[in-house]
């Protein structure tokens, strides 16, 4: 069981993000804080221009009479994030927690993900006492770096590790992608087939697939959505999978096995989400779900128990990926701006003088 449980976390998010190899360790590593996400309401303004007029209206979604609350909830969820594709700045933490649930071996992972317009700031780390690859991606204007190092985490003092800048790489100008059901498993590695043409890893699509949202896997007996918030309302949508149905659904074991790490024979026994969208946004608020798996991997099998959130900011500072990239430099190495090319080191900067001032935190002692 340790076994499975090792080699299972080790590939977590490191594969589902694309993100197969790490490098070994750079530099001395720094012990890195991981704020908190505010889940604040996206201000006005952030749909611009053409995206403005292509922006879902989550509550014609929400409202609908003449649609199934299983086909309902698939569809807002994958429009919010067509939504979210569509808004010019985001900032998204995600962290990962996964158990053994007959010893007491734990593992984690956190990963973020920054978009402002077209560029995108990435890094994911692991641990599992044993493997604990960490990789960074920046995508700025038409160039790309990338970083790798190995992480280490301690409970009381959080993650150390180091990222040196690799060599930018010429991509050409940088586009946003298609608005298609895929773009719910790419970005955010969702683990459940709500439709799409495009299959797990490439594959062409089988008889009867077609481009449509599908919320056929999801029973609707278990759909709950609910309006909350106070000045700002956000929907939240609760919801558990048909077990016998997903567990006949090639295409999501497919997609579950990829969004963590590759294993195999993968009999699911729970899967419950808990998805929050901003009403008049349109866009995540947070993503949830928790599973619990019998999985076979190197011959071994065992139960595992996972746990994922996905947090989301809209704010300047936290969706701005000039403002990553400096921090990255700050903290690791000047390379991740110097290496980008003088033009693109101009706007990265011009960038950064228009961004708010970064909100300090003090401490105050207490009084006896």
């Amino acid at each position: 069981m340790k076994k499975l449980f090792i080699v299972l976390f080790a590939l977590i998010f490191v594969a589902s993000a694309g993100l197969l190899t790490y490098g070994a360790l750079q530099g001395p590593k720094k012990n890195i804080a991981i704020d908190e996400v505010k889940l604040d309401a996206p201000a006005d303004g952030l749909f611009l221009g053409d995206y403005a007029d292509q922006k879902i209206d989550m509550v014609s979604l929400k409202n609908a009479t003449d649609i199934e609350a299983n086909q309902k909830v698939a569809e807002m969820i994958i429009n919010a994030s067509y939504n979210n594709i569509l808004i010019n700045q985001f900032y998204y933490k995600a962290h990962v927690g996964v158990e053994s649930t007959t010893t007491s071996d734990m593992a984690i992972s956190d990963y973020f993900r920054a978009k402002n317009g077209a560029n995108m700031f990435y890094y994911t780390l692991v641990y599992t006492g044993i493997l604990n690859p960490a990789k960074a991606r920046v995508d700025y204007v038409d160039e790309r770096i990338e970083g790798a190092c190995d992480a280490e985490y301690d409970e009381d003092e959080g993650w150390s590790y180091s990222f040196k800048a690799g060599k930018a790489q010429k991509k050409g100008a940088m586009t946003l992608p298609e608005l298609t059901p895929y773009n719910i498993y790419s970005w955010y590695d969702f683990p459940l087939d709500l439709g799409g043409v495009t299959r797990m890893n490439g594959k062409k699509s089988t008889a009867g697939r077609s481009e449509a949202i599908s919320g056929a896997l999801i029973d609707s007996d278990s759909v709950e959505i609910k309006e909350l918030g106070d000045e700002d309302k956000y929907y939240s949508l609760t919801f558990s999978v048909i077990i016998a149905d997903t567990n006949a659904s090639d295409e999501s074991i497919d997609r579950f096995s990829d969004s963590c790490g590759k294993i195999s024979e993968v009999t699911l026994k729970k899967l419950d989400f808990t998805i929050e969208i901003w009403k008049d946004a349109g866009v995540f608020r947070r993503i949830c779900f928790d599973a619990l798996v019998d999985a076979k991997l190197n011959g071994n099998f065992g139960e595992v128990k996972i746990e994922k959130f996905l947090e989301f900011s809209y704010n300047d500072r936290d969706a701005s990926v000039a403002a990553h990239i400096k921090k990255f430099a700050d903290d690791f190495d000047p390379k991740w701006i110097t290496n980008f090319s003088a033009k693109n080191q101009q706007q990265l900067m011009e960038e950064l003088s228009k961004l708010p001032a970064e909100e300090k935190t003090e401490d105050v002692e207490e009084e006896e």
